[in-house]
């Protein structure tokens, strides 16, 4: 088992997705892992047709701190139903591999 956190958030819109995480890095000690985008369940009809997902690691305590924060932004822009948060407390190392991967490529 891994001895921190993850923290996931998924919201509409990549320039959501860059103040949401934005406000959550900044709110408590957590670091941006990796940022990945898809297509929303509705497609093209959905008001905005990208689902952005933004995965956080830190404490238990401090990941949680930056989902709410992070939420909160994102209700200033997406409908509280296309808004989804998850904590894993002590991810399966396995994870590990797949926690850092995303479309979008942090240097």
């Amino acid at each position: 088992m891994l001895n921190y956190a993850l923290g996931i958030i998924e919201v509409q819109g990549y320039s959501v997705a860059l103040a949401v995480a934005d406000s959550a890095c900044k709110a408590s000690d957590v670091k941006l892992a990796a940022m990945d985008c898809n297509a929303p369940a509705l497609g093209d009809r959905a008001n905005i047709p990208l689902m952005v997902q933004i995965k956080l690691i830190g404490s238990i305590d401090d990941v949680q701190v930056a989902l709410e924060v992070a939420k909160r932004k994102a209700l200033n822009y997406n409908e509280e139903k296309d808004i989804l948060t998850h904590i894993i407390t002590r991810p399966y190392e396995d994870l590990q591999k797949l926690i850092n991967v995303g479309k979008v490529k942090i240097k």
